[in-house]
């Protein structure tokens, strides 16, 4: 059912009929005041003058009626036609408010789209003007493609149901055959009680549509975008992967030939007896040393770019790291004439917090680089604190030579290649540089920074500005420590001998001349070897000598009591190894020998059941002092592990 409209109110606040009402009511009460005047009458008297009187009341109430008539009727008149020019109006003010709306655009249409009504905002948005579409079908003018079906059976249902339609997004088109969005409200007008005519009210969204087009764009883009950063991000990722293990790799063969040539030129320093020879085993382990710091320089500066270099940040003393660097470098800067003292300006604090070993580490090649590029001069250290007033409070350090010194060109570059000086000077003098951009690193990592001055010919400065951490509470020393220079030089101490090894101990390594080297060194120290050159051998002779199996004669005369085990062999490598050693029940200490010097590496071995590790190049001191302290202790170092 169709709703029926109210009714259209006049202006005036009375309706018509309302008005003609008061009119009849006071002709029916005239009527029945000229009865009761007549009973009156003829009560009194039958006369002639009665009679008379009774025709003039009667002639002047019928006067007075007609002229209430007349006066009601022109009023009804006077009334319908104000009604009728107030609906004009209201009419009229309605149509200007239809016709003039800036910014909807109403059409009105019968129900097949005939256009009835076309406002200005129509012409302004579609570009046709009213003359140019009344009496056309809204389809045919506006709409293509599959709109046209969908409009259709909306105009259908508001016609049939007298409801407006939910507001929906149509896309139209104009006259010059643009593309436009319009958001569209279609609502009945009524007229007796029907449907006579169904207005749309669009509004142009055709901005909103290209802002949300665009907000898609851009959040597809940035999806694109984020896609393709992980992308580049995993492949970083792979990359670093890629190069950590190419180093490790690299590290480990060169650091396995390395242990022979260093073992070996230590043997000839021991043992050979003519100058000349002396003087080739010389060479031979400088450059094995130095080709050895370049290998832990990389390593060093890899495991900073990628993030894993961590510190261990502790209350240290500053005048004792000092203190320690010059007494270890000393004897090269005496070796070359140098003088290497060391100064404090002004009040030092007791106590620092940083990470020692990465101070201790920066400042070395700081002292290092100094002493190898001045031929004649000194190296100077100064300390001094910096920050007052509230600033934090950092340690300043300065490493001064009187070395070749910089062009402020070279001074430039000097930090973010590898390099020191020119090409020359690093053949003549020896150096990557490697051990600069090691330092820079490392101070950025304490929250400081690296910098330097120099003048060519006539030195340079490398300061060194790190964070103290708090000072509350630290006691401040005035005179830390005593300048250096005009120390007696120490005299030259013999090496230490090395442990006694009564012990029988089984080598596995697959390298013949590792083999040699190591196991000459053990018997000369007093140990039984045996010697295998891959894991599964390793884990038999073990076994064997346990009794849990048929070993090789004499290898089972009595167990082993260490096993000095190489992780990186043939057929299988320690690591496995030394799981299998473990689940078979041997709890002796197993000590790996790695040329993978990485911290994760060597976390490794002891992961797998290892109760130490030693890195080649092998330090035959250290590794020794480990062997004795592990068969001393008489029981297992680790235990068993399934």
């Amino acid at each position: 059912m169709c709703e029926t409209p109210p009714k259209t109110a006049v202006p005036g606040g009375i309706a018509p009929a309302a008005r003609i009402r008061p009119a009849r009511d006071g002709i029916v009460v005239a009527a029945a005041l000229l009865a009761a005047f007549c009973l009156c009458i003829a009560s009194v008297g039958r006369g002639v003058y009665a009679a008379q009187g009774t025709a003039i009341v009667l002639s002047g109430l019928a006067g007075l009626s007609v002229f209430w008539l007349r006066r009601g009727a022109l009023r009804a008149v006077e009334e319908r036609e104000s009604s009728q020019i107030a609906l004009q109006e209201a009419l009229e003010r309605f149509a200007q408010v239809v016709g003039r709306a800036p910014n909807a655009a109403i059409q009105g249409f019968d129900r097949r789209g005939v256009i009835l009504h076309w406002n200005d905002a129509c012409a302004r948005l579609y570009g046709y003007t009213a003359g140019e579409v009344l009496g056309r079908r809204i389809q045919d003018v506006l709409l293509a493609g599959g709109t046209v079906q969908a409009f259709e059976e909306t105009l259908g249902e508001v016609w049939e149901t007298g409801h407006a339609a939910t507001s929906q997004e149509w896309q139209v088109r104009t006259r010059g055959g643009l593309e436009r969005w319009v958001y569209s409200s279609i609502f009945p007008v009524f007229a007796r009680g029907a449907v006579a005519e169904v207005f749309c009210m669009d509004v142009d969204i055709t901005q909103r549509r290209q802002n949300e087009d665009l907000h898609k764009h851009y959040i597809a883009a940035l999806e694109s975008a984020h896609r393709a950063l992980e992308e580049a991000y995993a492949a970083a990722e792979r990359a670093n992967s890629a190069k950590s293990e190419f180093l490790a790799n690299m590290s480990h063969e060169i650091r396995t030939p390395l242990t022979a040539i260093l073992g070996y030129a230590e043997i000839l320093l021991e043992t050979a007896g003519c100058p000349e020879c002396l003087d080739a085993a010389r060479t031979i382990k400088r450059n094995g040393d130095y080709l050895l710091e370049i290998i832990n320089g990389i390593l060093d500066l890899s495991k900073i770019e990628a993030g894993q270099s961590d510190l261990e940040p502790s209350a240290c003393s500053c005048c004792q790291i000092l203190s320690d660097v010059v007494s270890l470098m000393r004897v090269r800067a005496e070796a070359k004439g140098l003088s290497l003292t060391i100064a404090y300006g002004g009040q030092i604090p007791e106590t620092i917090r940083t990470d020692p070993t990465r101070l201790r580490q920066i400042l070395i090649h700081l002292v290092g680089n100094a002493v190898k590029f001045t031929e004649t001069g000194e190296v100077r250290i100064t300390a001094r604190l910096l920050g007052d007033g509230g600033e934090q409070p950092r340690l300043e350090v300065d490493v001064a030579d009187t070395g070749i010194g910089m062009t402020p060109e070279q001074v430039e570059r000097l930090f973010p290649p590898p390099a020191r000086a020119d090409a020359t000077a690093r053949r003549k003098l020896g150096g990557t540089g490697l051990g600069l951009v090691i330092s820079r690193r490392l101070a950025k990592l304490l929250g400081g920074e690296l910098s330097a001055t120099s003048q060519l010919g006539q030195g340079s400065t490398f300061r060194l500005t790190i964070p103290t951490g708090s000072l509350a509470g630290v006691p401040m020393v005035d005179q830390p420590g005593e300048s250096l220079t005009g120390r007696p030089k120490p005299a030259p101490t013999a090496r230490e001998p090395a442990p006694r090894l009564d012990c029988r101990i089984l080598l596995a390594e697959d390298g013949p001349d590792n083999q040699r080297l190591i196991s000459y060194l053990l018997r000369k120290a007093g140990a039984e070897v045996v010697v295998v050159g891959n894991g599964q051998e390793a884990l038999d002779s073990v076994v064997a000598a346990q009794g849990g199996s048929e070993g090789k004669p004499g290898d089972a005369a009595r167990p082993f009591d260490l096993v000095l085990m190489d992780i990186q062999m043939p057929v299988m490598d320690g690591f496995e190894a030394t799981r299998r050693l473990r689940r078979a029940g041997y709890q002796g200490p197993i000590i790996a020998l790695t040329a993978h010097a990485m911290a994760e590496d060597c976390q490794l071995c002891l992961d797998a059941g290892c109760s130490d590790y030693a890195a080649k190049p092998i330090d035959r001191a250290a590794l020794f002092a480990a062997i004795a302290r592990h068969v001393s202790q008489g029981k297992p170092a680790h235990a068993a592990s399934g």
